[in-house]
């Protein structure tokens, strides 16, 4: 079995998820989902039961077993860990926010934990994945109506995030906000590349963003009927989108990489985090635009 200890928002467990069944479908084993951090997380929840998913929520007992059978391994391990030497047989944890290319290398009998942010570790199953996203419900009315519109038009998705990275201090720390001039750079871009486009607009702050981001546009939609815990439909609402300008957000970044549009033009912030020293060379995907 392949066991991942799932972390954080919807964005971050989609890659969590997604590391996981790499390594679970090469070496043809089990996907166990660890969901026992948000036992404690008064903020965030498991979110990917909307999705197709292939694997299944590990049971204390499973979880109990594994640690059992490698007692001594596990411990090893968290010794390894602690020195930030090289990982050695079961515990995988990541050391650090660059491509690690020898998770690709893994056998069975794992267990993850990390963000493992880099479409370089699943990009040889990426049609696996692209499957595994799929909703397992219809949209409701107001979203399909919307979907429809998105797909008759040149359509842009906005990604504003806030949120905690805004109001928590040790979050706003680490991560940061985009800052106005980049979405006002952004647009402008796509504008000369691009007529008659539409610009729907996502954030977790929607009050601010009406207020605050003014986009010089004939059509400008800001997208905030679907409440909090059916941030899913957001994402699906994305996903219909033809072109993208990203937060730093793992959220819109899969709204964006989950497109199917062929000629899609994607539009990323170089800074992705704060904290400038903080490797981010493998996070954004080759093809994708950074300003």
């Amino acid at each position: 079995m392949v066991f991942v200890k799932l972390q954080g928002g919807l964005g971050n467990q989609m890659f969590e998820y997604a590391t996981a069944r790499r390594i679970a479908e090469t070496n043809k084993t089990e996907l166990k989902l660890d969901l026992s951090a948000y036992e404690n997380d008064h903020l965030r929840v498991f979110e990917l039961g909307c999705f197709s998913i292939e694997g299944s929520v590990a049971t204390k007992d499973e979880l109990s077993n594994f640690q059992n059978k490698h007692a001594l391994a596990l411990k090893c391990d968290r010794i390894v860990n602690y020195l930030k030497m090289p990982f050695s047989q079961v515990l995988i944890t990541e050391k650090d926010f660059g491509f690690d290319q020898r998770i690709l290398r893994l056998k069975d009998d794992k267990y993850l934990i990390g963000y493992w942010q880099s479409e370089k570790y699943f990009s040889d199953i990426s049609s696996i994945i692209r499957k595994n996203f799929s909703f397992k419900t219809k949209p409701n009315q107001i979203n399909a109506k919307l979907i429809e519109q998105m797909m008759s038009e040149e359509a842009v998705s906005i990604h504003v995030r806030r949120g905690d990275y805004v109001q928590n201090s040790v979050t706003n720390s680490y991560h940061g906000t985009c800052d106005l001039h980049y979405y006002h750079n952004a647009v402008s871009i796509l504008q000369k590349r691009f007529k008659n486009l539409t610009f729907y607009v996502f954030s977790d702050d929607s009050a601010w963003v009406k207020d605050n981001l003014k986009i010089n546009a004939a059509k400008v939609y800001y997208v905030d009927h679907n409440p909090p815990d059916k941030g899913f439909e957001d994402l699906r609402l994305m996903m219909n989108c033809k072109h993208f300008i990203i937060a730093n957000s793992s959220f819109s970044w899969w709204g964006a990489w989950l497109s199917s549009y062929e000629k899609k033009n994607i539009i990323a912030p170089k800074q992705w985090f704060k904290n400038t020293s903080l490797n981010t060379k493998d996070l954004i995907p080759y093809s994708w635009e950074i300003i």
